[in-house]
């Protein structure tokens, strides 16, 4: 935290369209040099999907409160089409778009990640799972594949249990857009038809579309939230089944070591390294 760099990374993960930019950027780097590494995958996968709970699910649907509380007054009249939830002064009709573009993205990266899982290398070791009781299950003979030295992996253990919250994310972006669909059809009376037209790009643009997508983030943000909590430390070992590693100061991946333990006092040290010895006889 006393990084400034990554203070403003972390800020800009915050922000739903830049988080994508910023973790495409980040995969990009994973995969330039070579296989990635299956930790740093898995943490990708689950720090992408807590930050997009608290921007886009509890951020937004704390912003949406603010906007609807001051847009609506007692007269029975309001302002919401052009200060309410789901809409931007700054951005006006491209807030709808931007919107868009950070449901997609959201998916489409986290996706490619654990696609990715099986390609993975291991750099920290192997920790020991059910699978690799049975070797034949284990790991296959490695095969080449196409560029930077890539090598195809069948580990079906790779993320451990992560396969089952992806599933889970996948169902949920269904029932997002089935309800996106639904509300727009339900209360606004669009033709269905109108989602399948080469016009329906138009249909971002309108205020209407742009009130219903707001909710439909808010509620797909809300469904990331067992990642959140999967991504407390000793949850998310129970869960993923994987060895903590780290960049090393020439870029290369190993496992996390933390660092000695200095001692303030050299009275202490001195008293430390005189009871060693004793240690060692019991």
């Amino acid at each position: 935290l006393k990084d400034p760099i990554y203070l403003v990374l972390l800020v800009i993960s915050f922000i739903p369209v830049l988080r994508c930019l910023l973790y495409l950027v980040i995969l990009v780097l994973f995969l330039c040099p070579g296989p990635p590494d299956e930790y740093q995958l898995v943490q990708y996968i689950m720090m992408f999907k807590a930050t997009q709970f608290l921007s886009s699910g509890a951020y937004l649907a704390i912003n949406g409160t603010w906007k609807y509380y001051w847009c609506v007054d007692a007269k029975a009249t309001h302002t919401c089409r052009e200060n309410g939830p789901g809409e931007s002064s700054l951005l006006g009709e491209y807030y709808g778009f931007l919107g868009v573009l950070d449901i997609v993205g959201s998916c489409v990266l986290v996706w490619t990640s654990f696609l990715l899982l099986p390609f993975s290398q291991q750099n920290a070791g192997l920790r020991k799972t059910e699978q690799q009781d049975n070797p034949q299950q284990a790991v296959l003979p490695e095969q080449r594949c196409f560029g930077c030295g890539w090598r195809q992996f069948q580990y079906e253990g790779r993320g451990g249990r992560l396969g089952g919250l992806l599933r889970y994310d996948f169902y949920s972006f269904l029932v997002s857009v089935l309800v996106l669909v639904g509300l727009q059809i339900g209360r606004y009376h669009e033709d269905p038809s109108k989602f399948l037209d080469a016009e329906a790009i138009h249909e971002l643009e309108t205020w209407k579309f742009r009130e219903t997508l707001f909710v439909v983030r808010v509620l797909y943000g809300w469904t990331a939230l067992p990642f959140a909590v999967f991504n407390l430390p000793v949850l998310s070992q129970v869960l993923t089944h994987t060895i903590p590693t780290g960049f090393n100061q020439r870029g290369a991946v190993v496992a996390y070591l933390l660092p000695p333990v200095e001692f303030a006092d050299e009275d202490v040290a001195e008293e430390e390294m005189e009871l060693a010895p004793g240690m060692h006889d019991l």
